[in-house]
């Protein structure tokens, strides 16, 4: 290929006008600037779905991470329990000792690494027969079912024959 070389009316920026009133400079100029332009816009947005997909993929994980950590500890308002279920003084009494109790025990079965199942499995069971011992036939029917939907809302899952 031959050696071209720029004409000097060119190269300095006195090169002829076309129609539009631009020199031939002006019009390679644009034309480079629009595809500068397109380009720059190209590459903003695969950086931006980049970035959003990071954040979805962060923020999915950390959910993730998050719901499976995530564990009742047991904590009781014994003030609506006993409104709920008509309490009289002594029971309310008895109950909300109970209830104490109750988070005390799912949170040493939380804590636990080894046997937290097991603690899980005494600290639901000893909660119910402690509550039977104290509540009406009804009052337990309704307790139990609260704390069955308690317990399954929450993902606890407690073994019937441990």
């Amino acid at each position: 290929m031959a050696d071209t070389k720029i004409p000097l009316t060119f190269a300095s920026g006195k090169g002829k006008r076309n129609d539009k009133g631009f020199s031939d400079n002006k019009l390679i100029f644009k034309e480079v600037f629009s595809i500068t332009n397109f380009l720059k816009e190209v590459f903003m947005k695969k950086v931006f779905m980049t970035l959003v997909a990071t954040l979805f993929v962060s923020a999915t994980l950390f959910a993730a991470n998050k719901s499976s950590e995530a564990k009742w500890e047991g904590n009781i308002d014994s003030y609506k329990l006993g409104e709920y279920l008509k309490l009289n003084s002594d029971q309310s009494d008895e109950v909300s000792d109970i209830c104490d109790y109750f988070a005390e025990q799912m949170q040493r079965a939380n804590s636990s690494k080894s046997d937290s199942k097991k603690l899980l499995h005494n600290a639901v069971y000893g909660n119910l027969k402690l509550m039977k011992k104290v509540l009406t036939s009804e009052q337990y029917k309704k307790y139990a079912t609260v704390l069955n939907l308690t317990l399954r809302n929450n993902n606890i899952v407690v073994d019937a024959d441990k």
